[in-house]
């Protein structure tokens, strides 16, 4: 009922829900981006439970004006569960990315790679 948009045979549309799983996944590593190495060889647990819980937010969101307080409070507390892995104060049991601080990004990027180094910046 959530993915159908036809209503005629309420069939589960899979690129739908595969959209919606593939939004909660990107969300959720954007809270884990700056503690861990992504994407981890076997997903912990506890982020398998939120990225559900955050799917099916997603999907009622396509459907739903007005969300049912189980569904939102689910995801509230998905939010607030993953703002509590990204400031270190819950362990999902992942290790940390070697040698990064929260909040350190990485880029394999060098001087050598830029378009416009200083020399030429400096004629403007």
């Amino acid at each position: 009922q959530l993915s159908d948009d036809t209503d005629a045979q309420a069939e589960i549309n899979k690129t739908v829900v595969n959209g919606a799983i593939s939004d909660a996944a990107e969300f959720i590593d954007g809270f884990l981006r700056s503690r861990y190495a992504l994407p981890f060889v076997t997903a912990p647990k506890l982020l398998v439970k939120l990225a559900v819980d955050v799917s099916i937010y997603y999907l009622h969101q396509r459907r739903v004006v007005e969300m049912p307080k189980t569904i939102d409070d689910a995801y509230k507390n998905a939010v607030k569960t993953l703002e509590q892995i990204q400031k270190g104060l819950l362990n999902i049991g992942a290790e940390a990315s070697a040698g990064r601080a929260p909040g350190d990004f990485r880029c394999n990027k060098t001087s050598d790679d830029r378009v416009f180094g200083k020399d030429l910046l400096k004629l403007y």
